[in-house]
């Protein structure tokens, strides 16, 4: 039977206690609050698994920079990661290779990115070619073109005889 896993808020609060007593320049909840832009009372509050908290991602990213770790290091369970280096060679490959989709996916979407920006920038240089031939043209459609005037053509009456 397999144990029954830990609540995430347990875990952030175990993880956050124990690498704030490991580390060198964040030992205090006051500290860690300046250094990672959250607010103190809000790592008070993870730190005690409090259940009206919800941590939001960016403030557990926040938090994870400051202490030099990974949002994974963070929010896995210390208690459940294998003992020694059996699993490390499986996490190590499946991190790596996370790694690389990465940076991959944000090579390609840069080149979208670019290739849109080019297209936009050509579009508006046809649109703005187009405006200054229009306003540079003089009326293409003469009176007499009946079809693009909607109508027959207007006929000029012959001037009167005698008609100065």
């Amino acid at each position: 039977m397999r144990p029954a896993r830990k609540p995430a808020r347990v875990i952030l609060a175990e993880n956050l206690a124990s690498l704030m007593a490991a580390s060198s320049n964040v030992r205090s909840q006051n500290q860690l609050a300046k250094k990672s832009g959250i607010g103190q009372t809000t790592i008070s509050k993870w730190l005690r698994s409090d259940m009206d908290v919800w941590p939001r991602l960016d403030a557990i990213e926040e938090v994870a920079d400051a202490l030099g770790i990974t949002v994974a290091e963070l929010l896995t369970d210390q208690d459940a990661r294998p003992k020694g280096n059996a699993g490390n060679a499986a996490i190590d490959d499946a991190y790596s290779r996370l790694c690389e989709d990465v940076a991959t996916t944000r090579a390609r979407d840069l080149q979208i990115a670019q290739g849109l920006a080019q297209l936009v920038d050509e579009l508006r240089a046809r649109a703005r070619s187009s405006v200054q031939n229009a306003m540079n043209t003089p009326n293409p459609t003469p009176d007499s073109d009946y079809f693009l005037s909607g109508g027959p053509p207007a006929r000029k009456k012959p001037p009167k005889k005698g008609a100065v």
